[in-house]
């Protein structure tokens, strides 16, 4: 058995918490029943690819369901492990991603393409304001 190095979590809207343990080259969460993860993308449905070639998506319903409160609204990583994970390919989030969820280290995977985080809006501000409470796309 693998080493246990540290673990994080995923809170929803609703509030229940996901945890996922670190171990040296993947990351478990047992709640979901999915082991072998070498890499979560950090997004409101997160996605997480597995040793195995295959990849499993957080399967909250749908947004036009009306069922937010499934969805992520906070990832708790301690910043070493955050850094860490990040330096592994083993987290990947986009830019937008890292101003929704505050992370300190804004260079997202699509930055190096991007000027500024969400340059598709206009006014993205107000929209912020309501993904940050939960209401998205209604």
């Amino acid at each position: 058995m693998k080493k246990e190095l540290t673990s994080f979590s995923a809170e929803t809207f609703g509030g229940e918490t996901y945890t996922f343990n670190v171990r040296e080259n993947t990351i478990e969460c047992p709640k979901l029943n999915v082991f072998g993860i070498t890499t979560i993308e950090l997004k409101p449905r997160f996605v997480m690819y597995c040793t195995n070639n295959r990849y499993y998506r957080y399967n909250a319903p749908a947004v036009h369901d009306k069922e937010s409160h499934y969805l992520i609204c906070a990832y708790n990583i301690e910043e070493n492990l955050f850094r860490r994970l990040k330096e592994k390919g083993m987290i990947m989030y986009s830019t937008d991603m890292a101003y929704f969820y505050n992370f300190k280290d804004k260079e997202g995977f699509d930055s190096k393409s991007k000027s500024a985080p969400f340059k598709w809006a206009g006014k993205k501000g107000p929209i912020l304001v309501k993904q940050k409470s939960g209401i998205f796309n209604r």
